[in-house]
C-alpha cells in the first residue's frame, strides 16, 4: 500500500517536473504567469528558494494519492473500474478547484483556458496513472 501510494506521488512530481518544463508546456507557463522577463540567473536564484515548496507540494501529493488510493480499495474498484473512480474525483473535486483558482486568480483573460487546460490536463493524466500504479502494486 505505502509503495504504491510513495511511487505514484513521485511518478506524478516527475512528471509534473517535466510537464512544467521548457520540453513541455514551462515557456507558455512562464507567459501566463507573467515571469518569461527573467534571465536565466533570476530564475537559478528563485529556483534554490523554492525547495520548502517543492516538499510542500510533494507532501500533498503524496495525501492527494493517499485519498485516491484509499476510495479505490475502499470502494473494491478494480481494473476499469478504479479509473473511472478516478475520473469521476478528478472530475468532481480537482477540475472545479482548478477552473476556480484560475477564474479568480490574477490570470489574463486571454491566457485562462490554456491554463486550465495545462493544469486539469496534468492531473488527469496523473490520476490515471496512479490507478495504474496501484492495479499492479
Amino acid at each position: 500500500m505505502f509503495f504504491s501510494i510513495f511511487l505514484a506521488a513521485l511518478v506524478a512530481f516527475v512528471l509534473g517536473a517535466f510537464w512544467y518544463s521548457p520540453l513541455m508546456f514551462g515557456n507558455l507557463w512562464m507567459k501566463i504567469n507573467k515571469a518569461e522577463h527573467y534571465t536565466k540567473e533570476q530564475l537559478a536564484a528563485m529556483q534554490k528558494k523554492m525547495l520548502p515548496y517543492y516538499v510542500l507540494q510533494f507532501l500533498m501529493t503524496l495525501v492527494t494519492m493517499f485519498v485516491l488510493y484509499s476510495n479505490i480499495k475502499w470502494n473494491g474498484t478494480v481494473g476499469v473500474s478504479g479509473y473511472w473512480l478516478a475520473f469521476f474525483m478528478w472530475l468532481g473535486y480537482v477540475m472545479p478547484t482548478q477552473v476556480g483558482a484560475v477564474i479568480w486568480g490574477n490570470t489574463d483573460r486571454k491566457y485562462q483556458l490554456k491554463q486550465i487546460l495545462i493544469m486539469a490536463v496534468y492531473q488527469f493524466i496523473t490520476f490515471m496513472l496512479a490507478v495504474c500504479i496501484f492495479n499492479l502494486f
